[in-house]
């Protein structure tokens, strides 16, 4: 799975049907109706992946393929809050990237491939993106983006690149862009 709103979500209900049996039952009768049971049964996945937690775990094979120095490039890195923030404690940390501290996804596979992630002090703030552009006033968006995460990253980090792992998170900083 590549959004991490879709991701997130998916997550959380998960959890909610396994330690609930009402829940689980409103929903099998729910899903029955529409014809959607498996065998009579609910299926619940055993587990549900982001793609860039496959990329985390895949970064030592990826950077065998790597065909471009990256050893030049200092980036920052944005997490998407709908990965990382809606069930924390299923989350990839590791040791080995920025001591544990940091969402290991994205900043692993960078260090990997030979780029300098700079840390930056709003590194766990949202985007911006959230989805208020809908119900609120876009420019909000493109300020909350500019003033609270690229802003940031270029003053305090002097990044040459923002690396993200969530569509909407992407779009909303590449449409923020003031340079």
């Amino acid at each position: 799975m590549h959004c991490g709103t879709s991701f997130g979500n998916y997550k959380e209900v998960r959890g909610y049907l396994l330690h609930s049996a009402e829940l689980r039952e409103q929903v099998k009768k729910i899903l029955g109706k529409l014809g959607r049971l498996v065998d009579g049964k609910l299926l619940i996945p055993e587990e549900i992946v982001h793609y860039s937690e496959w990329l985390h775990v895949m970064r030592e094979r990826i950077a065998e393929h790597r065909v471009i120095d990256c050893g030049n490039i200092r980036a920052t890195v944005h997490p998407a809050c709908h990965v990382h923030k809606m069930v924390p404690e299923d989350v990839l940390y590791d040791d080995t990237v920025m001591d544990g501290n940091r969402v290991a996804v994205s900043t692993g596979l960078l260090q990997t491939l030979g780029a300098e992630v700079i840390d930056y002090s709003t590194w766990y703030d949202c985007c911006g993106f959230g989805f208020r552009h809908i119900i609120g006033e876009r420019e909000f968006t493109r300020s909350f983006a500019i003033d609270r995460k690229i802003k940031v990253a270029v003053e305090e980090a002097h990044s040459d690149v923002m690396i993200g792992h969530d569509t909407g998170c992407i779009t909303t900083l590449d449409k923020s862009q003031w340079i």
